[in-house]
């Protein structure tokens, strides 16, 4: 987190290319399900979660919009953690995901892309509502630690949709809350499935290697415009 907050302050201010800078912080809650790897760790064994939730965050900065219509595309930088502690063994995954988004205000579609939200003459749903494409990749770091560990690290696909509101402060400051749908594909860690055949001393079970990640996320993004 302070790597991104680093990352944000030195963006903003020591970047002169730019006559306005827009961008954010963002901290989210998530669940997810990862059905394969689940199945390979815990069998048919329906009441068990593997790494069912977590906490991500991101910066972001908008790098293109239209004059006349609220459309605008941020390109993203982000992490996140997801954890699961067992009585002997434990599983971590960490994600490093940089993608483009576009955010569209489908309820004041026609305006000009750059007025803030606080100066808009309208209500707050009208002005402020918002969805929200997301195209990416995600690195991620798996590790299960007992006797011996398996660990492996990768690259998959990334693509999300999302929706949320934004509440300007001032000209400068918005807040807005939301929620993401993000969907990794064909993440693969590597020995999984054997690991726990050989720590249990028992068959493969029916999960793979391979799999995908389904994750839904509740957060806030802190909006910050400067004008230099």
């Amino acid at each position: 987190m302070r790597l991104i907050l680093a990352s944000l302050a030195f963006f903003f201010f020591t970047n002169i290319g730019f006559a306005q800078l827009q961008g954010g912080i963002s901290g989210a809650y998530f669940v997810q399900t990862i059905p394969e790897w689940e199945t390979a760790v815990f069998g048919n064994r329906s009441n068990e979660r593997l790494l069912k939730s977590g906490f991500a965050q991101e910066i972001d900065f908008k790098i293109a919009g239209f004059e006349n219509y609220r459309i605008q595309f941020h390109l993203n930088a982000g992490t996140a953690f997801s954890k699961t502690s067992l009585a002997t063994r434990s599983f971590e995954l960490r994600q490093i995901d940089v993608s483009l988004s576009s955010k569209i205000f489908l309820l004041s579609l026609e305006a000009d892309c750059d007025c803030p939200t606080f100066s808009r003459d309208a209500g707050l749903l009208e002005k402020g509502f918002y969805v929200e494409f997301i195209a990416g990749a995600s690195s991620y770091n798996a590790k299960m630690r007992d006797i011996f560990d398996v660990n492996d690290k990768g690259v998959g696909l990334k693509l999300g949709l999302g929706m949320g509101i934004e509440i300007g402060i001032n000209d400068q400051i918005t807040i807005s809350p939301y929620v993401r749908y993000n969907r990794f594909f064909n993440n693969e860690w590597s020995g999984l499935q054997a690991g726990i055949a050989d720590l249990d001393n028992t068959e493969l079970n029916n999960g793979s290697d391979i799999s995908a990640i389904n994750q839904i996320s509740g957060g806030i993004r802190l909006g910050i415009s400067l004008d230099r």
